[in-house]
């Protein structure tokens, strides 16, 4: 099963491209995309315990390159599931992971402006902690907002510091 081009939206990123982020207090971040792989599940289809069909799949992984207060990984994964329906990804940022549909109500996008920059993003979803994300090992963020086209564009720390991308 192959990804549709509206699901490939998710996946903005190449390999070695930097994101800057600015915060309210003046402060940088700097993640770097370490790799970016697409590939297909049970190649061959010679594993049909598995499953009959391929499942084209996208995993992107950043690192931090700056002195912020977490070491944790960051990734964007995307699978298709189910030719009837579109597949949305799995986002986990300095260890806040979305779940879309926690508590049972699904994540809808949303217009906003970033202060720094100025600029707007049309469909930008919000994952928080405990609402549609959860946390790992007491994650550092308790909030980002990614755009499904543009990626990651904000990112709420839980000592309320607030980044926002300044240069992709």
């Amino acid at each position: 099963m192959e990804l549709t081009e509206e699901e490939r939206y998710w996946c903005p990123y190449e390999k070695n491209q930097i994101l800057i982020f600015k915060s309210n207090l003046g402060n940088f971040d700097t993640l770097q995309v370490d790799s970016r792989v697409e590939d297909y599940t049970n190649k061959n289809c010679n594993c049909i315990e598995v499953s009959f069909e391929q499942l084209n799949y996208i995993e992107i992984g950043f690192s931090l390159k700056s002195k912020t207060k977490t070491l944790l990984y960051s990734s964007v994964s995307l699978m298709k599931n189910n030719d009837r329906s579109l597949s949305y990804p799995e986002l986990s940022f300095f260890g806040l992971t979305s779940a879309p549909y926690l508590n049972g109500k699904q994540t809808k996008p949303k217009k906003i402006k970033l202060q720094a920059t100025n600029k707007f993003y049309e469909n930008t979803y919000k994952f928080e902690e405990k609402i549609n994300a959860q946390n790992v090992d007491d994650g550092y963020l308790s909030s980002f907002y990614y755009d499904r086209k543009n990626g990651l564009v904000k990112y709420i720390a839980k000592d309320g510091e607030i980044f926002e991308l300044i240069k992709k």
